[in-house]
């Protein structure tokens, strides 16, 4: 018998009504039509209301719901060819956490997934989805032959968190976690995660140390469960679901906050009355975002992934002139922007530009400062004609690095180039995650005038060049 959750008592009591009705029918000898226009019309549109306004909490119930496709029924309509790999090489194989080779559209990849079992056997033999010290150290094991092999990763969330038990204490699972998520941020392939049900504490994030964090539409990703938060804070978990709007776990939320990159939609009613449709949206996403991804080389891969979870979150009391305001270059800031380029340019972050060439091209610098003056972001662009432009120079100091103003330095800069009449403007940047978030898009530099293709050939650091070249229509 399908479990009904709660909120879905009153669609399932509606369509309860609408089979008797059709069954009344049949007996009867009477047209049907009504009770089928009720079942295509009016149950469709009571499902959409009722889960458009579900609550934390009610996402929570649909993440856990027991027929929802573990991470595994997924992967098996999505990927092919997959090949298991076994063991952490140091203690055991944890089938909470399995991994190998598979085959994404034809390209290999390195796939993980977490899984808890349906059975009562499978359930104690993956440890209802908590992993031990030694499913961890099989990931990362599997992560660094990725590395090695030069093929992404993609990994499949679905676990409460986990095991605290003794054994994973003495195994040092606190350990295990800390350096799967030191150690992610070391590899040169691009990795994608995605939550497909419960994502729970360090179990999950020690799998989500990924370029792109994906979720599913009523899925969750927390730092703690509802209960577990209501036990600690209420003495209670009958305050769970007052625990889960606080908490702010929702995919939305997820979205809104930049903790994921994106949200998979699922099929009306949850995924789990849908397999195949869930596998298809998803199999999709995972497809444009590794072609968004396949541009970068490792060195911008490994910063990429850096830099998406420096944006994380915003920062606060800081010193107190930590406010910028974005303005256009004056002839009074050309020796100190030229001061500012120096260090940028030693570690080659960006090209020299000498005193002459600032102020020639003065009109297109857009500086960023601190009330009291002082320079800490700068920006420009550079005028091809034929309504294109490159964004350029973009230079923030570390004390400024993450709170905003490259952003808005960046935004200023579009700004600047409508106002020359551009339409299409392109970077060149080992950092991508910044412009992409605001609406660049790789693309090949031979798409561009030969102008362009000369400049890049020319560039003194081209031998050496791990810069990706970004897009942005006007």
């Amino acid at each position: 018998m399908a479990l009904i959750l709660p909120f879905e008592e009153p669609l399932q009591e509606l369509e309860n009504k609408i089979q008797n009705f059709a069954n009344y029918c049949d007996c009867k000898g009477l047209d049907s039509k009504l009770a089928h226009e009720l079942h295509d019309e009016k149950l469709p549109a009571v499902r959409n209301k009722i889960f458009q306004n579900l609550s934390p909490w009610e996402k929570v119930q649909l993440a856990r719901h027991p027929n929802r496709p573990y991470p595994m029924d997924l992967a098996n309509l999505i990927f092919t060819d997959f090949l298991e790999l076994h063991g952490d090489r140091r203690f055991a194989d944890d089938r909470a956490l399995i991994g190998g080779f598979a085959k994404l559209d034809g390209k290999p990849v390195m796939l993980l997934a977490t899984q808890k079992g349906r059975i009562l056997k499978e359930k104690l033999e993956c440890n209802f989805g908590s992993a031990n010290p030694e499913g961890y150290r099989k990931a990362m094991r599997l992560m660094q032959l990725a590395d090695k092999a030069g093929i992404p990763v993609i990994c499949l969330v679905d676990t409460p968190g986990a095991y605290p038990g003794v054994g994973a204490e003495e195994r040092h699972i606190g350990e295990a976690i800390a350096q799967c998520i030191r150690d992610s941020f070391s590899l040169g392939v691009p990795v994608i995660s995605v939550v497909t049900g419960e994502g729970g504490s360090g179990g999950a994030l020690a799998l989500c140390t990924a370029n792109r964090v994906l979720i599913l539409q009523y899925a969750y990703y927390s730092v703690i469960t509802p209960e577990g938060c209501s036990a600690i804070l209420w003495r209670s978990d009958s305050e769970a679901p007052r625990a889960a709007a606080a908490l702010r776990l929702t995919s939305t939320d997820m979205l809104h906050l930049h903790v994921a990159d994106a949200i998979v939609p699922e099929p009306p009613g949850g995924a789990h009355t849908d397999y195949a449709a869930t596998a298809s949206n998803l199999k999709a996403v995972l497809l444009e975002q590794l072609r968004q991804l396949s541009f970068l080389s490792p060195a911008a891969i490994r910063n990429d992934r850096y830099d998406r979870f420096r944006n994380i979150g915003s920062f606060t009391g800081g010193a107190p002139d930590s406010k910028t305001i974005i303005r256009p270059a004056t002839e009074d800031d050309i020796e100190h922007i030229a001061e500012f380029f120096s260090p940028f340019v030693a570690q080659q972050k960006i090209l020299s530009r000498s005193v002459e060439d600032i102020r020639q091209n003065l009109e297109n610098f857009r500086i960023a400062v601190t009330p009291d003056g002082k320079l800490v972001g700068i920006v420009a662009i550079r005028d091809f004609g034929d309504g294109l432009c490159e964004l350029r120079s973009l230079a923030v100091s570390p004390d400024y690095d993450g709170q905003g103003t490259g952003t808005e330095l960046v935004k200023a800069a579009l700004q600047r180039a409508r106002e020359v009449h551009a339409t299409r403007v392109f970077t060149l940047t080992m950092r991508p995650n910044l412009f992409q978030r605001i609406g660049f898009t790789p693309v090949s530099i031979m798409r561009f005038p030969e102008k362009v293709q000369q400049d890049c050939f020319l560039c003194q650091k081209r031998q050496q060049c791990d810069e990706i070249c970004l897009f942005f229509t006007l």
